[in-house]
């Protein structure tokens, strides 16, 4: 009797266990979705026009009145003549170095600890607009012939203007993109992890934001290294095509829609859960992946779908 009980006890504890063991997976599981989910969506939002709405909104949050730390990272512009209001790129005074080295000879009796914090609110009001900071500092005539050259290839100078310095946003942009990956690191999240870098690189090329294509880079480095090695290079490329799908559709779609980029937002959202679907519909054998079957079909179907409820918006 005593030893039935026990196995009975023993039974229940075992099923208690994997009764728990399953939870802390799902559990797990929808904590690197939802991470993957929320780094492509905000790299998606980034390269919309939220994203200087957001930068314009925070400047106004954080702007004070002027210090002698914010003159002396100013400073440069006289001395090199940039006065555009490009000027930090090149004035000398707003690459990380630059302001450091403008705010130590700011005072001439402030302490360190001073010069820290002045270095830090003085380089956060600016890093918090859309004019963002450099990543370092430019050559004024060097970067006008790369321009020229650039404009033959239909790449615009903004482009490049944005793609040599970050914001605050893209800077959180380019750390959920890398916390996301950080969560699907594993074997078997080799999937969502090829499509998150795809997403990532599409928006971070399209933001033209630096931080994020950095980053981009080395997950898709990442990505195509497991592939290879868990010779599932097939589904890498794969998973590829999906996110790079649904950013484009989502940028694609907030892009065209006026009236305010929430509602741009709102219809990259429709356009990317279309694309969702149509990937849901297709079989997970690798023999069915067609890339230009693929393109064939997204473009009737974002048509017939999507600009019925664009037209409806406006």
């Amino acid at each position: 009797m005593i030893k039935t009980a026990a196995k009975i006890s023993l039974q229940h504890m075992q099923k208690l266990f994997d009764a728990i063991k399953a939870r802390a997976n799902d559990l797990s599981a929808n904590t690197r979705w939802t991470g993957s989910q929320v780094a492509k969506f905000l790299n998606a939002s980034l390269a919309t026009t939220a994203a200087t709405d957001v930068d314009r909104y925070l400047r106004g949050v954080f702007e004070t009145s002027s210090t002698a730390y914010d003159k002396a990272m100013d400073h440069g512009r006289n001395l090199m003549n940039e006065f555009g209001g490009d000027h930090r790129l090149f004035d000398g005074g707003h690459s990380v170095n630059g302001a450091w080295e403008a705010v130590k000879s700011a005072l001439p009796d402030d302490t360190l600890g001073e010069e820290a914090m002045g270095f830090l609110q003085a380089y956060w009001k600016d890093l918090v607009t859309p004019m963002g900071m450099p990543v370092t500092t430019l050559n004024r005539e060097g970067f006008e012939a790369v321009a020229k050259m650039a404009g033959n290839l239909d790449i615009e100078k903004e482009w490049l203007l944005d793609l040599v310095s970050f914001t605050a946003t893209e800077s959180v942009g380019a750390f959920a993109a890398v916390l996301g990956a950080s969560l699907n690191w594993g074997k078997s999240e080799t999937r969502e992890f090829s499509k998150l870098a795809a997403s990532v690189s599409t928006s971070a090329v399209l933001a033209a934001n630096p931080l994020a294509m950095t980053v981009a880079l080395l997950l898709v480095a990442r990505s195509v290294h497991r592939g290879r090695k868990e010779n599932k290079l097939k589904n890498v490329f794969k998973a590829f095509g999906w996110g790079a799908a649904k950013s484009g559709a989502f940028i694609g779609a907030a892009s065209i829609v006026g009236g305010g980029a929430w509602i741009g937002i709102g219809c990259g959202l429709m356009a990317a859960f279309i694309v969702h679907k149509y990937e849901n519909r297709l079989s997970d054998s690798d023999g069915k992946y067609d890339p230009s079957h693929m393109s064939r079909v997204m473009t009737p179907l974002l048509q017939s779908q999507l600009v019925p409820l664009l037209e409806h918006k406006q």
